[in-house]
């Protein structure tokens, strides 16, 4: 499947580890730099230096794997908002307000410490979240499926992958097409219509994906499925010099970090 088949639809994720410059990278270099900066933001407390990762990731995946900022945008929203919605829930209590508490509003309320705990989680969050991204961001998944393979993962544990993976795109699919009827039916005129078209569409989409998933069973049982599904990996040359000015930017980033513990 070539890359202008699979970046006109489908998950913007997707969209965009197909088409990024650094698309036809080793996972192993993507790997070295995306994994080696996790480890640094689980390991650095400092503020400023998790704002410093996030920068280095977005450079790597905007100007680096020249990724979409518009695909990059929608991708990066959710993890977030999620990460946002956490650190408000950690620095906010309920009950009778300490003695150190800097505002309060009815039982809530919250203490200089729950606050710099909570920023301190938002800046790693987000170091995290970021140098995770740079990885799915530019390595499509068939890449990384193959990558675990050659790592021994399980091979029960790389084909459930695959096969959620592949049905995913078929679940995305009945659910638009479904919706897209219903919308033209006037299923979402009023509140009360668009909550029986969600059930409907939910109800559609989960049947559709069990009987999918039963003729996706029997395909492979006519087929002689043994427990993998053997595919031949696409030739992929490490590059020494990129795998070396990652390490030394791991490095460079994890000797600031440890000396301003």
């Amino acid at each position: 499947m070539t890359v202008g088949a699979r970046t006109g639809s489908g998950p913007a994720i997707d969209r965009a580890a197909w088409s990024n410059r650094w698309r036809d990278r080793s996972v192993l270099e993507k790997a070295v730099l995306s994994l080696g900066l996790l480890v640094v933001a689980m390991a650095t407390r400092p503020l400023w230096l998790h704002a410093a990762l996030v920068a280095v990731c977005l450079a790597a995946i905007l100007v680096g794997a020249r990724v979409e900022p518009r695909l990059a945008a929608r991708v990066l929203t959710l993890p977030v908002t999620f990460i946002v919605l956490g650190a408000l829930a950690a620095a906010v209590s309920i009950g009778h307000p300490a003695s150190d508490a800097v505002w309060s509003f009815g039982p809530f309320w919250s203490a200089p410490a729950s606050i710099e705990r909570s920023v301190e989680t938002v800046g790693r969050s987000l170091a995290a979240a970021s140098a995770l991204m740079m990885l799915t961001l530019t390595t499509p998944m068939t890449d990384l499926l193959t990558a675990a393979r050659r790592a021994k993962v399980p091979a029960t544990m790389v084909e459930i992958a695959g096969l959620v993976y592949r049905m995913l795109f078929v679940l995305l699919d009945v659910a638009g097409n479904v919706r897209a009827t219903q919308e033209a039916r006037l299923g979402y005129a009023s509140a009360r219509i668009a909550r029986a078209s969600v059930a409907s569409l939910l109800s559609a989409t989960l049947r559709t994906a069990w009987v999918r998933a039963q003729r996706l069973g029997e395909g492979l049982e006519g087929r002689g499925f043994d427990g993998a599904l053997v595919v031949t990996p696409r030739a992929q040359n490490v590059s020494v010099p990129f795998v070396g000015l990652s390490a030394c930017v791991v490095l460079a980033l994890g000797v600031v970090a440890v000396m301003t513990r």
